[in-house]
């Protein structure tokens, strides 16, 4: 996945689609992609289908949804976040425009499940789907991490629910523990249901960006758990 490195400093949120139909070739590649596309947790169960509509709550058309399906436990969000974070990179990578789309619900009874979990809707668009690296506007190193590390800078620009960014990432000897921020009341009734997928696409740059480093990207739990105030943690990267 080294090759899409680059794309996760110029890749951005598309909003405005031109409606062109994918030929059937496109779409065949991204069900390839997908057939080798890295899990995070390979025992986590998903699923997911292309369709043209949803139901959804935000003035966005795109010509193409992705649905997703797993069940609601932590690992699945997460694993879900990860393996689709590669797509949406690959798809840039491809020249197609994405958004994830929290608030997206399947439109037809055939795709109404109660494993449905999140959207990503995609298609081509009149221009490229692609950012300068000043574009992005995320928080600064040194509100996310203690420590520096070239795989933090990938994993800072990750998009989010709402860009808020729920990660702290600790630097400790070559290793990077990963925790989540906790969140107020407010912020876990705006987007608390996607931070275990935000985490996961934050996840998915660390790899990537480990790859391109030609690093080894081992993601485990430790036995006993680090702390850190006002933060819990989700696991390390060797």
């Amino acid at each position: 996945m080294k090759e899409l490195y680059d794309y996760i400093f110029r890749r951005k949120s598309t909003r405005v689609f031109t409606g062109e139909p994918m030929t059937d070739q496109e779409l065949e590649e991204i069900e390839g992609f997908l057939k080798r596309a890295r899990h995070l947790f390979p025992e986590q169960h998903f699923r997911y289908r292309i369709t043209r509509e949803v139901r959804k709550l935000l003035p966005l058309k795109a010509p193409y949804y992705l649905l997703i399906y797993g069940d609601d436990s932590d690992e699945s969000m997460m694993n879900i976040g990860f393996i689709f974070q590669q797509l949406d990179l690959f798809l840039s990578s491809i020249g197609i425009g994405a958004c994830w789309l929290g608030t997206a619900k399947p439109g037809e009874e055939k795709d109404q499940s109660p494993e449905y979990r999140i959207a990503i809707g995609f298609g081509k668009t009149a221009y490229p789907p692609y950012r300068d690296p000043e574009g992005f506007k995320r928080k600064p190193l040194d509100e996310i991490s203690n420590g520096w590390d070239e795989r933090i800078e990938a994993a800072r620009l990750a998009p989010s629910a709402v860009n808020g960014q729920p990660w702290f990432f600790e630097s400790v000897q070559g290793e990077l523990r990963i925790y989540r921020k906790k969140l107020s009341p407010l912020e876990k009734l705006v987007s608390g249901r996607w931070v275990p997928v935000d985490l996961g696409i934050a996840l998915a740059h660390l790899y990537i960006a480990a790859e391109y480093q030609g690093r080894e990207f081992v993601f485990v739990r430790e036995s006993e758990k680090p702390m850190l105030k006002g933060l819990e943690y989700v696991g390390t990267v060797q």
